[in-house]
């Protein structure tokens, strides 16, 4: 499945069905990520909400946020039927479904939250559905990747070919946009930037790999890669070793907020960030 974002839908969904069992081995990111979030909603009251965790992948948002507020109603949403699964074995409950398509009356929710999820659907779509679904006066926070994550990667694998090998991000202003054209009121979003370090570019290609990160672009190159380019990015990569001997992967995180519009007159404001 593809959309007018130019993802391959079936290619992302296979990789995170691969990546459910081992996921939170190497979430450490995804974690930080959400907790952040959490912190953000820290304002708003739940205990008795509906609350929809888009992408929830092992559900880590959605069990805190339990914690936080016992009587809070969940619903887990996944594109991954494995995703789904492994939280029903946690004893949390998720249905598979498509975040562009999904399987509820509007107004059912006043809490819609997504952590690290957004990239990897057509975002015009996802917001679509969030105003659909949000009741008056109810509240859309998210994290996603921006267009700078991996940037390092991005650039070593340039160095060696001209074929996409990393996936492309969104731009926060693009997102900001769509929230608006969507009918999502007054949106505000920053940036933040986050460094992981490596002692070398397998163990990150590794991470990547058990989280279901993946190039997902219908552009991407489909043949494979020789030992001969693979030798030659690591070589690239080595450019970006820092004074204590390690290699950054840079992810620049998008946090983002909106409510329920209830007129045509509507805002956005971006904040200049804190990294």
């Amino acid at each position: 499945m593809t959309n007018m974002n130019g993802l391959d839908q079936h290619w992302s969904r296979s990789s995170f069905d691969r990546a459910a069992q081992r996921y939170d081995e190497a979430a450490v990111l995804q974690r930080h990520v959400g907790d952040e979030l959490l912190d953000r909603c820290a304002t708003i009251k739940t205990d008795g909400a509906f609350v929809l965790d888009l992408g929830c992948g092992t559900g880590y948002l959605s069990r805190k946020l339990k914690l936080q507020a016992p009587k809070m109603i969940t619903f887990g949403v996944d594109c991954s039927f494995s995703m789904s699964r492994h939280c029903l074995q946690h004893s949390f409950s998720s249905i598979c479904a498509d975040a562009q398509r999904l399987p509820f009356e509007k107004e059912s929710f006043d809490l819609i939250i997504s952590n690290l999820a957004i990239q990897w659907c057509d975002y015009n779509r996802v917001f679509h559905e969030v105003a659909r679904l949000l009741k008056p006066g109810g509240r859309w926070m998210f994290s996603s990747v921006g267009q700078d994550t991996l940037m390092e990667l991005r650039a070593a694998w340039a160095a060696v070919d001209n074929h996409q090998h990393v996936h492309e991000f969104a731009d926060m202003h693009h997102l900001g946009d769509s929230m608006l054209l969507n009918g999502l009121k007054d949106p505000v979003l920053d940036v933040d930037r986050i460094n992981m370090t490596y002692e070398n570019v397998m163990t990150l290609l590794t991470d990547l790999r058990t989280l279901g990160v993946v190039n997902a672009s219908t552009a991407r190159h489909r043949g494979l890669t020789g030992r001969t380019k693979l030798k030659a990015m690591l070589n690239a990569y080595e450019d970006f070793r820092d004074v204590d001997g390690l290699l950054p992967s840079t992810w620049e995180i998008i946090y983002g907020q909106a409510d329920k519009a209830h007129d045509n007159q509507v805002k956005v404001h971006f904040s200049p960030g804190r990294g």
